[in-house]
């Protein structure tokens, strides 16, 4: 058998070519980091008797370099009334950041920003403050104690300056 020695040089090896097609893959669309997890926002669970004042934790899971959020807690104005948010525990919060005008209607608004803009970590768990309501529907009554994007639009910004999700588990409060 007879090679030409011609045919034989235009013969480009697959494996160099299988390189070639791999780095013009990665150089037109370089390897993307993958998207940073959502914020999950929680919201306790309660039983109080009509009369009493009620406090809800709100903690948090995937608190990672996050810069800012904001969103909405609603709950039914028939079995609770807001009375105050206490036990801060996120740097930069305080009653400020809350917005009350329409506490008679159930709902609360919430904005915080990392000042330092250095990003804040937490650990999952960890609770950031305490919703008081005071209980005034009657016994066998309850509500949810829930996040809402109405009407502040859930927004949350991480260190990258990327939205992420916000994943908002309820609460709810049940009367005695």
């Amino acid at each position: 058998m007879r090679i030409n020695r011609k045919s034989q040089l235009n013969v480009i090896p697959m494996n160099l070519i299988f390189s070639i097609i791999l780095t013009s893959i990665f150089i037109q669309n370089p390897i993307i980091e993958t998207e940073a997890a959502d914020l999950t926002l929680v919201a306790d669970h309660q039983m109080a008797r009509t009369g009493q004042e009620v406090c809800i934790n709100i903690s948090v899971a995937d608190f990672k370099n996050l810069l800012s959020m904001q969103y909405s807690i609603v709950w039914d104005p028939e079995v609770l009334s807001f009375e105050k948010v206490q036990n801060f525990n996120l740097p930069h919060l305080n009653f400020n950041n809350f917005g009350t005008s329409q506490k008679e209607k159930g709902v609360l608004t919430f904005v915080w920003i990392d000042n330092a803009l250095k990003g804040v970590n937490l650990s999952d768990g960890t609770i950031i403050y305490q919703l008081c309501l005071k209980v005034k529907g009657k016994a066998g009554s309850a509500t949810e104690v829930k996040f809402s994007p109405q009407p502040t639009p859930f927004e949350v910004v991480n260190l990258k300056e990327q939205v992420i999700g916000l994943n908002g588990v309820a609460g709810s409060v049940v009367v005695r």
